[in-house]
Formats: structure tokens, sequence, C-alpha cells
């Protein structure tokens, strides 16, 4: 486990997978699995590296009990590849509000 996902599962209960390619860091609180970040290196956007990762998450959530995947965006932050990502994975959104969307995703 690399230095900052020691950090974040120690300080915040975030697991992280990092494949050198990219990263994601998930929670599970109760039946839901919440995906924080995804980040996939620009080198390997076009790869589906980000469908292994979020795969990867979503064995884990099924294994634990989740039933529920969610996630969210803010739109703010330059970039829309969150939002588009979170569609073409089969998310929905749940509720926006000012520069936030809540998602989900039924398991």
């Amino acid at each position: 486990m690399d230095l900052w996902a020691e950090y974040f599962k120690e300080r915040e209960g975030y697991e992280t997978i990092n494949t050198g390619k990219g990263v994601i860091s998930f929670k599970i609180i109760g039946d839901d699995c919440y995906i924080r970040d995804i980040f996939v290196h620009p080198d390997f956007r076009n790869s589906n590296e980000g469908t292994f990762l979020a795969d990867s998450v979503t064995e884990i959530a099924k294994s634990r009990g989740c039933k529920f995947l969610t996630g969210s965006a803010v739109p703010s932050l330059r970039c829309t590849g969150p939002v588009f990502g979170l569609l073409k994975y089969g998310f929905k959104i749940k509720s926006s509000h000012e520069d936030f969307i809540a998602f989900i995703k039924e398991l």
C-alpha cells in the first residue's frame, strides 16, 4: 500500500486500488459503496482502465454485501469526464444542487 493510500485509510476509512495506470478510492458504509475519486493517467484514458478500476470496486462491494454504488461529481472542477464516466458505467443521477451531482447505481 502506498503512503497516501495508507494515510486515507487510517484518517478517513477510504480504501484505494492503484494499478499504476489509475487509482480509485472508495468507502463501504452499510449496504452502500461510495466511490470518492477515480483518476486515470492521461496516457491510459482510452484503454478501459477506468472501467477496470470500477469493476474491481464493484466486485469488492458485492462481496461485502453492498446493494448500491454511489458517486459524485463537481462540474466546476474543469472536467466533465467524471460525469460522463459515471453515466456510461450505469449510474443514474440521484440528486443535484448548485455545483454538486450525486449518482447511484444498484448492484
